[in-house]
C-alpha cells in the first residue's frame, strides 16, 4: 500500500532531486550500500549503529538522530494540577508519537510490534490510570505508571507511546545524577516545573551548568 508521502513527493517535489522509496530492511540495505553525499537517519539506537556502519565503507558522512528520554522534573513547590495538565498534554498527544502529525489513525500505535513493546512496558510499574489496550485496534489508553524502578526497561528505552512513568526523587541533585547517568537515561532534553516565586528567588541558571547538562 502506498503511503500519502509516496503520493505527494513526486507531485510537489522535483523527482530529479527527491525520491520516496517504499520498503523495509532489504530496500534500506540496498540504499545504504550506494555512495551518497550525506546520510541522515532518524530512528532507534540499535538501527542507528547499523546505519552508521554501512556508509563508512564508502566514507559517506552520516548524521544520526536517535531516540532518547526527555524527563520532566516536578519540584515540590510546583502546583500539582498545572504540572499534571502540562505533562499529560505533551505525553499523550497523538498517542505519544509527538514527532508526527495527527491523522486518520490518531490514537493508535503504528504496528503490532510496537504495540507489543508498549504493552510490555506496563509491567515495569503499577498502573494508576489507563492500562486498557486492544491488540486488534492497536489501541493503548493513556497510561500512568508509578513505583517504576530506575533501572527498568521503560526508563532506559524511548517510549514513543501513551505511557507515562512517574519516579519519585528526594532532591534536585538526585534528579541531576539520574539525568547524567548514561547507563540509565539517554537524554534528548529535560525540563523542570517549579513555582514562579521559587524560580524568581533562584534567579537564572549558571550558563556553565546549562552547557554541562546539555
Amino acid at each position: 500500500m502506498r503511503t500519502p508521502l509516496a503520493e505527494v513527493v513526486p507531485r510537489y517535489l522535483d523527482p530529479e532531486a527527491v525520491a520516496d522509496v517504499q520498503g523495509a530492511i532489504p530496500e534500506t540495505t540496498a540504499l545504504l550500500a550506494r555512495k551518497w553525499d550525506m546520510i541522515f537517519f532518524t530512528g532507534s539506537p540499535p538501527v542507528g549503529k547499523i546505519v552508521h556502519e554501512a556508509p563508512a565503507k564508502n566514507l559517506t558522512p552520516a548524521v544520526l538522530a536517535l531516540g532518547g528520554k526527555n524527563p520532566t522534573i516536578v519540584h515540590s513547590s510546583a502546583e500539582p494540577k498545572t504540572a499534571a495538565r502540562r505533562i499529560a498534554f505533551t505525553r499523550f498527544i497523538n498517542s505519544g508519537h509527538v514527532t508526527t502529525k495527527a491523522g486518520p489513525d490518531y490514537g493508535r500505535v503504528i504496528n503490532r510490534t510496537n504495540f507489543d513493546r508498549l504493552v510490555g512496558f506496563m509491567e515495569n510499574g503499577k498502573i494508576v490510570a489507563g492500562g486498557e489496550s486492544d491488540a486488534e485496534e492497536l489501541y493503548i489508553a493513556p497510561t500512568v505508571l508509578v513505583d517504576v524502578p530506575i533501572d527498568s526497561v521503560i526508563t532506559q528505552d524511548e517510549v514513543f507511546g501513551p505511557i507515562l512513568p512517574v519516579l519519585e526523587i528526594d532532591s534536585v541533585d538526585e534528579s541531576r545524577r539520574m539525568n547524567l547517568n548514561d547507563d540509565v537515561v539517554v537524554r534528548l532534553a529535560a525540563s523542570v516545573t517549579v513555582s514562579r516565586r521559587r524560580a524568581e528567588r533562584s534567579g537564572p541558571a549558571d550558563p556553565r551548568q546549562r552547557a554541562h547538562e546539555r
